[in-house]
């Protein structure tokens, strides 16, 4: 079973006659694992990109920071996951690292040392995170690149 939640960031939302209005929310999502039937799941390799550019200054950056540390506390021991952030420029700021103790550690004080400015150059993490995968010496099963920007 998939349960998705859905929590305002906000207590009140001002409603207006505009065509669009924009209203920020965490989006949680568990899958209910059958352990007897599926055993445990695949390991996976995730490299997350983000966008650390002059727009995410403020709220945008927090909600950035608590969805990094959701991540890593869903990660279990055997998965792996990569920083690489970007404004005018890319950088991996981690290895692919296992999600071990040590490793969500390394995440969280990865992330309370990037910081937000400058230009935004998407491309340049697109393909950074790219070369992290295709560089990679061992390969879980699956993998994936996570994209965290406001566009």
């Amino acid at each position: 079973m998939v349960h998705l939640t859905l929590v305002p960031k906000q207590k009140c939302f001002k409603l207006t006659t505009e065509d669009i209005q924009h209203f920020p929310f965490m989006a949680k999502l568990q899958v209910d694992e059958d352990k007897e039937a599926t055993g445990k799941r695949a390991p996976i390799d995730v490299v997350c990109v983000i966008d650390r550019s002059g727009s995410m200054i403020g709220t945008k950056w927090e909600y950035l920071v608590q969805t990094m540390e959701d991540l890593s506390g869903l990660l279990q021991e055997y998965d792996r996951l990569s920083i690489v952030s970007f404004n005018y420029s890319a950088t991996r700021d981690t290895k692919l690292l296992r999600m071990n103790d040590k490793g969500k550690k390394k995440v969280d004080d990865t992330m309370k040392r990037l910081k937000p400015g400058g230009d935004t150059s998407i491309g340049d993490g697109l393909q950074l995170a790219i070369k992290v995968l295709t560089d990679r010496k061992y390969r879980n099963k699956v993998s994936s690149i996570l994209l965290l920007s406001d566009g």
